[in-house]
């Protein structure tokens, strides 16, 4: 139909709509009618009052649009929607519109599935699907305009796209495989033969689209759950405890390929990425810990922080299995990472010499032993001495100047002083030390904290320390001390 059609026929029916269901309906049961093309919005407590109220407005629309003014429907553009497929399929049945009850459906780019069971009908993500279509374009206008490369442009303009969307949508693993090999296609160290998660490496954590696409449902969640734990109703649609607890366990015990694609199966695969677990709402941690990181006394920094030296841990662990089922030069334990790491993501370091090293530590180097093994037609010894012309050959040369030996120096781990045991939180009232049970703080008087830090840029020893500190209404001075 076409708008001034609609402007000629739109007055009199939400009129009679109106006539019909407004004295009956008191919050939160009210119906809408909203002219798009035509759809019809009614709520109510219970389903079968629901189904009951879409039937007569159904009934209504077609004796408005069809009877009265001879304007058919189309047979196959008509969709219920409910948030319970049950319902929709009781409504289909209770009209003789020509509807369909819809098995997904899109809202602001996001794919949203409402079968309670996936199945290959509705598995389908074609919102997602585009975006990452649209992400490969951008990856080829990246690598067109900027041919050496630029990982931060990746971040800012293609992750966005592909990312949109996955706090309430699960992305399939190898899409994301896909999108963090695009990203070091983007970027300007391109180390010969090494996986992505080894590449990334080269980056900041944020740079990984593994990383980001794991954060997000993480933090959506707790986004919930402090929305709860709030003394205001600060936001209408908001969950109840009772409904975070119904949510919680559906996506703690189960599967991430057997939920219907949604924020649980968002939530449930970014659980399985961590390997965490979650057996009340506001605690997530590690099966042997599983109240390890409590999200309602937190803040959204720490929690990204938590989620982030999470994800590290286990991308290294990826990366020792790997390394351990090749002839790497070096084997991971002998590698200072928290060193190689700071080497790599330095802006002094030439991108050559990051690819060279990455290269060299998976055992990927194109040495022309390596070369020869895979098959290209190279001489594997040299011409002067006679020997392989691997790693060590290439580093030191005919003469042994010790490069190999100097790389292996560069890269042992060193020896991190260890910091005093620590001693919990210590607290003082006038300068003696008391018990953290003997411990108070006055209600009403002034508190005053601070805290500081040091060696923040080397993880191995860094130290951070806080204080609060209060003058309460007899003079007394109280003190509490930390150390981490």
């Amino acid at each position: 139909w076409s708008t001034g059609v609609l402007r000629l026929i739109k007055t009199p029916l939400p009129q009679r709509v109106a006539s019909e269901f407004g004295p009956k309906f008191i919050k939160p049961r009210r119906p809408g009618l909203h002219v798009d093309d035509l759809s019809a919005t009614t709520t109510a407590p219970s389903v079968e009052e629901c189904c009951a109220d879409v039937a007569r407005l159904a009934q209504t629309i077609q004796l408005e649009f069809q009877t009265k003014r001879g304007l058919a429907f189309a047979p196959d553009k008509g969709y219920v929607i409910a948030s319970d497929p049950a319902i929709a399929r009781a409504a289909v049945n209770l009209t003789d519109l020509p509807v369909q009850a819809a098995a997904s459906v899109r809202r602001l780019g996001i794919d949203y599935h409402l079968e309670a069971t996936p199945s290959r009908r509705v598995a389908r993500t074609p919102v997602q699907a585009g975006r990452f279509k649209e992400a490969v374009k951008r990856v080829v206008r990246l690598r067109r305009f900027v041919p050496n490369g630029s990982a931060g442009l990746f971040a800012a303009g293609v992750g966005p796209v592909a990312y949109h969307g996955t706090d309430h949508i699960r992305m399939a693993p190898p899409l994301v495989h896909s999108l963090q090999k695009k990203a070091v296609a983007s970027g300007q160290v391109r180390p010969f033969g090494t996986p992505a998660e080894v590449a990334l490496l080269a980056h900041p954590i944020t740079y990984d689209p593994g990383y980001k696409i794991a954060a997000q449902p993480i933090i959506r969640w707790a986004r919930e759950v402090w929305m709860s734990d709030h003394p205001l109703d600060i936001h209408p649609d908001r969950l109840t405890p009772a409904e975070l607890t119904q949510a919680q366990r559906v996506f703690s015990q189960t599967d991430p390929s057997e939920l219907p694609q949604g924020p649980l199966a968002a939530i449930a695969g970014a659980l399985a990425e961590l390997q965490w677990t979650a057996v009340v709402p506001q605690c997530l941690g590690p099966p042997e810990s599983p109240l390890a990181l409590n999200l309602s006394v937190g803040s959204p920094t720490m929690l990204a922080h938590f989620v982030r030296t999470r994800y590290e841990g286990l991308r290294h662990d990826r990366i020792r299995a790997r390394m351990s089922e090749r002839a790497c030069p070096i084997p991971y334990e002998r590698i200072h990472w928290p060193l190689l790491g700071r080497f790599l993501r330095s802006t002094k370091t030439p991108v050559s010499s990051k690819a060279a090293l990455l290269s060299a530590l998976y055992g990927s180097f194109p040495t022309p032993l390596w070369l020869w093994a895979h098959g290209w037609k190279v001489d594997r010894e040299c011409i002067h001495c006679g020997r392989l012309l691997d790693l060590r050959h290439v580093l030191n040369g005919c003469d042994d100047t010790g490069g190999y030996q100097k790389l292996l120096a560069a890269l042992l781990p060193l020896a991190v002083p260890q910091p005093p045991p620590d001693e919990g939180i210590r607290c003082m009232i006038n300068g003696a030390p008391t018990e953290w049970d003997n411990f108070a703080l006055e209600p009403g008087q002034p508190v005053f904290t601070d805290g500081s830090a040091i060696h923040v840029q080397y993880q191995e020893i860094a130290q951070a320390g806080a204080a609060v500190f209060q003058i309460d209404s007899q003079g007394v001075h109280r003190v509490a001390l930390a150390r981490v």
